[in-house]
């Protein structure tokens, strides 16, 4: 069987492939340098992790775009996947058809026509984001897809981190982009202050999971460190003191009472009869105290509104401008697991590296698009 020739086990490299009695596959060696957050390849069981694909099995994405392996998908999944290996151990570099050619070694005349396929897998792999994505300094006389992509111009408004991620890997792609920023700095949410000789995170810090997570291969890109956090974290009341546990776990559990009344109210609502998120809460926070004739103490309360803001944290926003019906929407897709971590050297320095080369036009803001 396939698979048991195939072992794609993560942090493994693929030495060479072979094509033998019309079978293509792979033979491995281990590899000790690559990332432990670039995770591309399911392992057995597996499932819900960002930005990874079954080693055996195409995506509905890859059959619409090569319908041709539809019925034999051994060729395509063994370039596809030796791909996807070669870009994971060296992220610093651009994967060119030549370095993935360079890897394969068949018999025959088939030779050629996996070189072929393999450059067009590299295309579409690359138009997907799963590889030549972050902080690349691609060489604007050799970018990374073909002529026929760089005949439209794109605006991006907004130079935060999305915006400008998204602007430089159209750049790279060839495409002619402007950035419009209303502020008159880049970052959006992330603002890092060094006035004191150390990096003070004035917005966003903390990496959320970081298997397959862009901003880790960032990191890994420019080679900055990320200080990986401890899974306890006590709450510090004013003085310095330690929270009291107990009221913590006791808050957490009516914060998280709180949020399941608010997914319970949802099921049956339609698109027009959503309200703000913060509304709501405070709705079903002020029935609570009525019904039940419980009464926080301020410490209590003030530990509510750090689950509060944290939840603000999390959405990026006021929560009185997000929805009720559809704030966790994102969880329907696949997350990013594994270690949260803290910048050392502060977001700013991928922010600063996105933005290099860009056409930024900062004090320029954006009343009304098309």
């Amino acid at each position: 069987m396939y698979l048991e020739k195939v072992k794609f086990m993560v942090r493994r490299l693929i030495d060479r492939s072979v094509v033998d009695g019309g079978r293509l596959f792979f033979t491995l060696k281990i590899f000790t340098g690559m990332s432990p957050y670039f995770q591309p390849f399911y392992q057995p069981n597996e499932c819900g992790k960002a930005l990874c694909v079954r080693p055996d099995v195409m995506e509905l994405d890859e059959l619409y775009e090569f319908p041709e392996y539809s019925r034999d998908p051994t060729m395509y999944l063994a370039l596809r996947n030796l791909i996807l290996a070669l870009w994971n151990i060296n992220c610093k570099e651009v994967l060119t058809p030549q370095t993935c050619a360079n890897h394969i070694v068949v018999r025959g005349l088939v030779r050629i026509r996996c070189v072929l396929e393999v450059e067009k897998i590299l295309f579409f792999v690359t138009r997907k984001g799963l590889v030549n994505t972050g902080v690349l300094a691609v060489n604007p006389d050799h970018p990374l897809l073909p002529s026929y992509y760089h005949k439209k111009n794109v605006i991006v408004i907004g130079a935060g981190a999305a915006g400008l991620a998204a602007a430089r890997q159209l750049q790279n792609f060839g495409i002619k982009v402007m950035v419009l920023e209303a502020r008159d700095r880049i970052g959006g949410r992330v603002w890092d202050d060094h006035s004191l000789g150390v990096t003070v995170g004035k917005g966003a810090q903390i990496v959320n999971g970081c298997i397959n997570n862009p901003i880790a291969l960032m990191c890994e890109q420019i080679g900055s460190k990320m200080h990986k956090l401890r899974d306890r974290c006590d709450l510090i009341e004013e003085g310095g003191r330690v929270a009291d546990p107990t009221i913590d776990k006791c808050i957490d559990f009516h914060f998280n009472a709180m949020l399941d009344v608010v997914a319970e109210w949802r099921k049956d609502k339609k698109q027009f009869q959503d309200v703000p998120l913060g509304e709501k809460i405070e709705e079903i926070y002020q029935t609570f105290i009525q019904e039940s004739g419980v009464q926080f103490s301020e410490l209590e309360a003030k530990v509510l509104q750090f689950h509060l803001g944290n939840l603000e944290y999390a959405c990026g926003s006021n929560l009185q401008q997000v929805s009720a019906r559809s704030w966790d929407h994102n969880e329907f897709f696949a997350q990013f697991a594994g270690d949260h971590t803290l910048f050392t050297s502060g977001y700013s320095a991928i922010i600063n590296k996105l933005g290099d080369c860009l056409d930024i036009r900062l004090n320029t803001p954006v009343s009304f698009a098309f």
